[in-house]
C-alpha cells in the first residue's frame, strides 16, 4: 500500500513540476523573474492559488520589466520551435479569423496547456506583441473553484 501511495504522490508531483526559468508549476514561493527566453528579454510571472501554489506561468517580452516589447517574425518562429523541442510538443495555429495574422499557437500535453497569443500589427517594425502561457489544467480548475467560492460568498 505504501508503494502505491508513493507512486501516486510522485505522479502528481511530476505532472505539476514543469519549471521555466526557475518558476515551477505546483510549487510555492515563485517570484517574477526578469530573464531571457528563446534569446528574448522577458518577464516570467507565476499566477498562484490561495495556498501559494503556481497554477500558471506567463512569459511576456519586456526589455525593462515594465513595458511589453514587440518581437520580429523570426523571433516568434524561434520561440515556437524552441518550445516544441524543449517540451516535446507540437503547436497548432488558431487564427482569430480566416486569413488573420492574429491568433494563438496552442497545444496540451500531460495536463499542461501551452499557448502563445500573437497580436500582429504590420505597421510596426517588430510586428508581433506576444504573450506565452503555460498552465497546469488541474490546478487551474482549482483556481476557478476558488474564484467561484469567492463570488458565491458575496451574496
Amino acid at each position: 500500500m505504501k508503494n502505491v501511495l508513493f507512486l501516486i504522490i510522485v505522479g502528481i508531483t511530476m505532472s505539476y513540476g514543469l519549471t521555466i526559468k526557475g518558476v515551477t508549476l505546483g510549487s510555492r514561493g515563485n517570484k517574477n523573474i526578469n530573464t531571457t527566453y528563446g534569446g528574448i528579454q522577458v518577464v516570467v510571472s507565476p499566477d498562484t492559488l490561495n495556498d501559494g501554489r503556481t497554477y500558471s506561468i506567463s512569459i511576456i517580452p519586456s526589455k525593462d520589466g515594465l513595458h511589453v516589447s514587440r518581437i520580429y517574425n523570426n523571433e516568434l518562429s524561434g520561440i515556437i520551435k524552441g518550445m516544441e523541442n524543449a517540451y516535446g510538443i507540437n503547436f497548432n495555429w488558431y487564427p482569430e479569423y480566416t486569413g488573420s495574422e492574429d491568433g494563438s499557437f496552442h497545444t496540451e500535453k500531460n495536463g499542461i496547456t501551452y499557448t502563445v497569443i500573437v497580436d500582429n500589427n504590420p505597421y510596426f517594425d517588430a510586428p508581433n506583441e506576444v504573450s506565452i502561457w503555460v498552465v497546469n489544467t488541474q490546478l487551474y480548475d482549482m483556481y476557478l473553484a476558488e474564484k467561484q467560492r469567492k463570488v458565491n460568498a458575496d451574496f
